[in-house]
C-alpha cells in the first residue's frame, strides 16, 4: 500500500482496481470510463425538470420554514451554507473523477467554540507569562469544563437536529467539544443538502485519490456562530509515517542506552550520579498517550488489522528495561483505544502499511523512557476520515479527565498544512491543564518545507517540534548476547554516567531516498502557514513563520522489537530491527517528560505511587520555556554547572542547514538533559538575614525567599530544618506557599524556639522545602534549601567559685560585726 494511501483504507488505495472503481457511484468501470447520464432532453424535460425543481424548492420552504424547537428552549433557525465546511479552491485544482459511492463510510467532526474564548485567552496568556502570578497555574479538568465548555442548550439542540436528520452520532462529549458522526455518503448528503465528489491528487500534497463535498454544508443559522469547523469534509491530506527501517549509524541503541545518555537515569535514583537506591523514582500512576490509525491487510480483499501487537511490545520491555528496574516495580502498561466502534483491538500483526510497526514504536520508547508509566495507544479507524479530531477528543474529555495525564506524542505528519480546528482547540484546552502535546518535525531531510502537525503552535500554545539525531554510546557493546534469551544492552556497567555519549550529531541519511526522492533525515523548515510566535522572535530572531524544531532527541539507529511485512514475498516477521525517523525522537522526549513529572512529583507522595485527584503536574506548553532556558544559559551565561540541553553541534540536512552552537533549525536547542533541566526550572531558596542570635530560652525568625525561574510552579511545602541544636524547633507561619514563577519569590518565615537547656554555641542549619500537593497533602522529591547561621547564647550568665569567695567573707564579717551590736 503506497504511504499516500496510509490513512485512506486500502480496499479504495490506488492499487486496488476493485476498490478504486466501487468508490464510484453506480459505476463498475474505471475512473476513465466514468460518464454522469444526462438529463432528458428536449422541451418536455426540461418542464418536468422545472417542475420537479420547485416542488422541492418549496418543500425545502415549507420544511424549515418553522424552525425546528428544542426540548431545552433553543430554537434553531433555517439551515443555511456553512461556507467554512469546505474549500472551492481544493476543488478547483483537482481532476473530478465522479461522486462517491452513496454506500461510502464518512466520517465528521463538527467543531464548537470555547465559551468565554476571549476570557480563555487571556488565561494561556497569564499561564505561560513569567511575570504574571498565574504562571503555570494549570486548571483542572472541572475548571476548564465550568468556564470554557461550550453551551449545553446549542450543543443538545445541535444533537436533537442531526438525530432528526437520521444521522448516525457516533460520539458526543462530556465538554460538549464536538459531535462525532460516522454514516454513509449518501446519508450525509441528504442531510446536509451537499454532494461528495472524487477527486484525483498529486499524490505529494495531497492524496492520489480523495473525496471532498462539492458545495458547504447546511447548518441551522444559529448555531453557526458556535460553530469552530467541520473536519472530515475531504480526506485530501497526505499523512505519512516518520520513520524507515534503513537505519544506519556508528553503533545501534536501545532506549535503555538512552536512560543513561540523556541522565534519566539519575531521576529514576534521585542522585546526581545515578548512585543506586532502595526507593526509585517511577512514573507509576502517570500516563502518557500516542495517537495514530490502526493498520490494513491491503491486497484485493483489504480490511483493518490491529493497531499494535502487545506480545510485541512487552517483549520489547521485558528484554531492553533493566532488570533492577523490572524488579522494583518498574515495568510499564499499554492498552490501546479505537476511537470508532469497527476499529480493531490490539493483537496479532496483520498489518501491511506499517502503522503497527509506528504504533509499537512509540509504545516502547515511552514505556522503556518512563518505567512505571500507563502508555495508551489512540488510534482510528483505518478508513477514518476525520483524523485526528476524534483521538484528540477521547484524549481530552476522557484520559485527560481524573487521571495523570503528562503528555501526548504524535510520530505522524503531513505537509505545511493547517491542523483541524476541532484538534487544535483540543490542544489548546490540555495546554490549560498542564499537558504537553508532542510531534515529530518530518523525515525529509532535504525539503525546506516543514511538516504538520510540529508547525501548529501559537504563542499560548500548540505542539512542541522534535527532531531527530544520530547518537554515539560511549560504553560496551557485546554483540555476542542473545537478545531473547540474556539481559542486554549496548552500553554496559562500567559506562562512565558522567560521560554517557561519544558523539550526538544531526540524523541525516545520504544513502537512502523516500518516494520523493529526498534524502531521509530530521525535517525542518520555516512554515508559510503558520506565523512566527514571539517566544521564538524573541530569542532566535525574526522569520517569516513559525520554525522547527524546538528540540531533538535519538532518532536513528535504534534497535525496535516489531513484526515486519515483506512485500516481496508477502510474509511476516517478527524479531530485532533497526530503524530510524523522528518518530523515534518524538516518544523518547514524551517518556522523558513523564520521568520528570514523576521526579518533580507533585502528584509523588515518596514511595513510589502517585495518587489521582485533579491536580495538574506535567509541563504543559512549555516551549516558551525551552527558548527563555536556552537563550539565559547560551547567551547570558547562567546554569553553567548545569547545563538544561546536551547542544547538537554537528552535522546537517540539505533542507534545514547546519547544526551550530546554541539553537540552530536542524536540531533546535539540542537534547534535553532530564536531570539538570529539572534542576534548572526547580524552585530555589534564600534567606534575607542569614544570621541571627537567640539566647537560650528564647526565639528568632528568618525571613526565606522561595521562587521558580521558570515553569515548575508548584505548592512548596513539608518545610524541614535539618542541624538543629538539642532543645530547639522550628514552626513556619504557613503550612505552604506557590511562588508563582518567573523569578517572582514567596515569602515564609521560619521561627526557631530554643529552650532554657539548648547549649550555647553557633549552628549550621540547613532549611528545606519540598515541591508539596496541599490537596492531597503529599510532597515530591524536587526540593530547595539555604543555608543559614543560628548563635544560641546562655539563659544565665555562668560566675566562677573564685568570683563569689570575698562576696562570701564580707557578707560573714557584716553578719558577726551587727550580731556583737545587737548584744
Amino acid at each position: 500500500m503506497s504511504k499516500e494511501n496510509r490513512l485512506w483504507v486500502g480496499r479504495y488505495s490506488s492499487e486496488n482496481l476493485v476498490g478504486r472503481e466501487s468508490f464510484i457511484n453506480g459505476t463498475n468501470k474505471p475512473y476513465r470510463n466514468f460518464t454522469r447520464k444526462k438529463g432528458p432532453k428536449g422541451r418536455k424535460g426540461l418542464v418536468i425538470l422545472l417542475v420537479i425543481g420547485f416542488m422541492m424548492a418549496s418543500l425545502v420552504v415549507i420544511t424549515y420554514k418553522s424552525p425546528d424547537i428544542a426540548p431545552n428552549g433553543f430554537i434553531l433557525g433555517e439551515p443555511v451554507p456553512y461556507e467554512k465546511s469546505y474549500s472551492p479552491s481544493l476543488i478547483a485544482h483537482h481532476t473530478f473523477l465522479g461522486y462517491a459511492k452513496s454506500s461510502q463510510k464518512i466520517g465528521l467532526v463538527i467543531g464548537f467554540k470555547w465559551r468565554n474564548s476571549t476570557e480563555l485567552n487571556v488565561t494561556l496568556r497569564a499561564i505561560n507569562n513569567p511575570n504574571s502570578p498565574m504562571y503555570r497555574h494549570y486548571l483542572t479538568w472541572e475548571e476548564f469544563k465550568k468556564k470554557y465548555a461550550p453551551s449545553k442548550e446549542v450543543y443538545d439542540a445541535m444533537v436533537n437536529w442531526l438525530k432528526e436528520k437520521g444521522v448516525h452520532i457516533e460520539h458526543t462529549w462530556p465538554l460538549r467539544n464536538a459531535i462525532s458522526i460516522v454514516d454513509t455518503a449518501g446519508n450525509i448528503e441528504k442531510a446536509f443538502g451537499t454532494k461528495i465528489g472524487v477527486y484525483e491528487g498529486d499524490g505529494v500534497h495531497t492524496r492520489k485519490y480523495f473525496y471532498s463535498i462539492t458545495q458547504p454544508l447546511n447548518i441551522p443559522s444559529n448555531v453557526i456562530p458556535y460553530i469552530s469547523g467541520i473536519s472530515g469534509t475531504n480526506n485530501a491530506p497526505k499523512y505519512h509515517l516518520n520513520f524507515h527501517t534503513n537505519s544506519t549509524g556508528s553503533r545501534f541503541v536501545f532506549a535503555s542506552d538512552l536512560q543513561k545518555m540523556y541522565h534519566i537515569l539519575q531521576l529514576y535514583n534521585n542522585s546526581a550520579t545515578a548512585a543506586p537506591t532502595s526507593s526509585p523514582i517511577f512514573a507509576k500512576g502517570l500516563r502518557i498517550a500516542t495517537v495514530l490509525w490502526e493498520g490494513n491487510t491491503g491486497g484485493w480483499s483489504a480490511s483493518e488489522s490491529p493497531p499494535f501487537d502487545p506480545a510485541n511490545v512487552e517483549h520489547y520491555w521485558q528484554h531492553v528495561i533493566p532488570k533492577w528496574e523490572q524488579n522494583e516495580g518498574g515495568m510499564p502498561t499499554v492498552w490501546g483505544y479505537g476511537t470508532e466502534s469497527d476499529c480493531v483491538a490490539p493483537g496479532a500483526d496483520t498489518d501491511e502499511t506499517g502503522a503497527n510497526v509506528e504504533n509499537e514504536l512509540d509504545l516502547e520508547m515511552v514505556g522503556v523512557m518512563a518505567p512505571g508509566i500507563d502508555v495508551v495507544c489512540v488510534y482510528s479507524d483505518s478508513s477514518q476520515t476525520n483524523f485526528p479530531s476524534d483521538n484528540y477528543n477521547y484524549i481530552l474529555n476522557y484520559l485527560a479527565h481524573n487521571s495523570t495525564l503528562v503528555a501526548v506524542s504524535n510520530s505522524w505528519g503531513g505537509g505545511d498544512t493547517s491542523v483541524d480546528t476541532t484538534t487544535m482547540s483540543d490542544v489548546q484546552a490540555l495546554n490549560a491543564l498542564g499537558v504537553t502535546v508532542l510531534a515529530s518535525s518530518g523525515d525529509d531531510g532535504d525539503t525546506t518545507t516543514p511538516s504538520e502537525p510540529s508547525t501548529a503552535a501559537l504563542d499560548n500554545y500548540g505542539f512542541i517540534a522534535v527532531g531527530g539525531t544520530t547518537p554515539t554510546p560511549n560504553g560496551i557493546d557485546d554483540s555476542s548476547t542473545s537478545l531473547d534469551t540474556d539481559y542486554y544492552q549496548t552500553m554496559g556497567n562500567n559506562t562512565n554516567l558522567t560521560d554517557p555519549r561519544s558523539n550526538e550529531v544531526v540524523w541525516y541519511d545520504s544513502r537512502y531516498t523516500n518516494s520523493n526522492g529526498d534524502h531521509y533525515g530530521t525535517q525542518s523548515g520555516v512554515s508559510s502557514t503558520y506565523s512566527e510566535p514571539s517566544w521564538q522572535s524573541t530569542y532566535i530572531g525574526t522569520y517569516n513563520g513559525r520554525v522547527t524544531a524546538d528540540i531533538s532527541a535519538d532518532g536513528n539507529a535504534t534497535i525496535i522489537y516489531y513484526t515486519y511485512y515483506d512485500s516481496n514475498s508477502g510474509t511476516f516477521s517478527t524479531g530485532w530491527y533497526g530503524i530510524a525517523g523522528t518518530s523515534v525522537a518524538c516518544p523518547v522526549t514524551a517518556g522523558m517528560l513523564g520521568a520528570m513529572a514523576a521526579y518533580a512529583g507533585r502528584m509523588y507522595d515518596g514511595q513510589g505511587t502517585v495518587t489521582s485527584d485533579n491536580t495538574i503536574y506535567g509541563f504543559g506548553f512549555f516551549a516558551p520555556t525551552i527558548y527563555k532556558l536556552g537563550h539565559d544559559y547560551y547567551s547570558n551565561g547562567l546554569y553553567s554547572s548545569s547545563p538544561p540541553f546536551f547542544d547538537v553541534t554537528q552535522g546537517s540536512t540539505a533542507g534545514g542547514g547546519s547544526a551550530a552552537v546554541g539553537w540552530d533549525q536542524v536540531s533546535g536547542w539540542g537534547v534535553i538533559d532530564a536531570w539538570n533541566f529539572i534542576h534548572d526550572i526547580g524552585p530555589y531558596m534564600s534567606a534575607q538575614v542569614s544570621n541571627i542570635t537567640v539566647t537560650a530560652g528564647n526565639s528568632g525568625s528568618y525571613t526565606i525567599s522561595i521562587w521558580f525561574p521558570y515553569d515548575w510552579t508548584s505548592e512548596m511545602g513539608h518545610f524541614q530544618v535539618l542541624g538543629l541544636p538539642a532543645g530547639a524547633s522550628f514552626t513556619t507561619n504557613v503550612t505552604s506557599v506557590h511562588p508563582p514563577g518567573g523569578g517572582v519569590a514567596s515569602l515564609v518565615n521560619f521561627t526557631i524556639s530554643t529552650s532554657t537547656t539548648t547549649p550555647a554555641g553557633t549552628y549550621s542549619l540547613t532549611i528545606v522545602a519540598y515541591t508539596y500537593n496541599s490537596t492531597s497533602n503529599q510532597w515530591g522529591n524536587l526540593s530547595a534549601s539555604t543555608v543559614v547561621t543560628l548563635v544560641v547564647t546562655s539563659a544565665v550568665p555562668e560566675i566562677s567559685t573564685n568570683a563569689l569567695l570575698p562576696l562570701l567573707i564580707i557578707t560573714t564579717g557584716l553578719i558577726a560585726v551587727w550580731r556583737r551590736r545587737t548584744l
